[in-house]
């Protein structure tokens, strides 16, 4: 009998409640695939309560490889450095607020293993629309890759685009799906058993005007590349736009919505 190759669950979390992170936790461990290495890495503040929870609870921490990382604010790294230590020959990155039923990585596996060639696979985001903590909360379900915790890939993958791009004011999620673009042909996986909940709050706390400066660091990055994707710079650049609007700054708000339109046109009538 072949043996199961094994697969790299990271987690990431910060300032998530303890409930939360207990629910994203018990949904990999429950996993019907065997072949797992969970590593969780605390990247909260090391004077949090959020550490202190974690911390005493001996139990949460059963099964899995505890990791800290002491920088203050730099999850990117936190990610980078956990990857590092992980030893499974598929990877997945999920944050501490997503939730995967119990079937998904054994049906992505089985996959991987039918179709020989393929290295990256994508499946169904659920977005919830308040909190994972209501089960009858309703979701938006797309099949568009927008998040990292879509992906399960070869950790090679990984490797060859060098992970998260820490430089980055922000949106290091879709720097590497982008690059993720440009060095493979990404599969994709649309079943119910594979869809993974993501709540849409995130915790996030970049301000708009970040984001907007973020993103426009992606347009400059994949310039050439976005050349031939004008469907990705046309999604770019409304992100762009409707972050300054956010912002409140209208002028900027309109260079980059006009961008967006004027890009869109040119793709249809190519």
């Amino acid at each position: 009998m072949t043996a199961k190759k094994t697969v790299s669950v990271v987690i990431l979390t910060r300032n998530t409640p303890l409930i939360l992170l207990k629910k994203c936790i018990d949904s990999v461990k429950s996993q019907t695939y065997p072949a797992l290495e969970i590593l969780l890495m605390d990247a909260n503040d090391p004077s949090s309560t959020y550490k202190e929870a974690i911390q005493s609870d001996t139990e949460l921490q059963n099964g899995l490889i505890y990791l800290e990382h002491p920088d203050h604010n730099e999850c990117i790294h936190a990610v980078n450095e956990a990857t590092a230590q992980a030893t499974g020959h598929f990877l997945v990155l999920i944050t501490s607020q997503d939730i995967m039923p119990k079937e998904r990585i054994e049906c992505c596996m089985d996959f991987f293993e039918k179709n020989p060639s393929c290295n990256v696979l994508a499946t169904n985001v659920a977005i919830q629309q308040n909190t994972i903590s209501e089960n009858d909360d309703l979701s938006l379900t797309s099949a568009k890759l927008s998040y990292v915790s879509q992906l399960i890939f070869c950790r090679y993958c990984f490797d060859m685009v060098s992970g998260f791009d820490a430089g980055l004011v922000a949106h290091a999620d879709e720097d590497f799906i982008f690059k993720l673009y440009q060095n493979n042909t990404i599969s994709h996986i649309n079943t119910e058993q594979t869809t993974i909940y993501c709540n849409s709050d995130h915790s996030l706390t970049d301000s708009d005007k970040r984001c907007a400066i973020g993103y426009r660091q992606l347009l400059v990055k994949y310039a050439v590349y976005l050349q031939k994707r004008t469907d990705l710079k046309k999604d770019l650049l409304f992100s762009i736009a409707n972050s300054y609007r956010q912002e409140h700054f209208y002028l900027r708000y309109l260079q980059f919505y006009w961008k967006a339109k004027l890009t869109k046109r040119k793709k249809e009538r190519s």
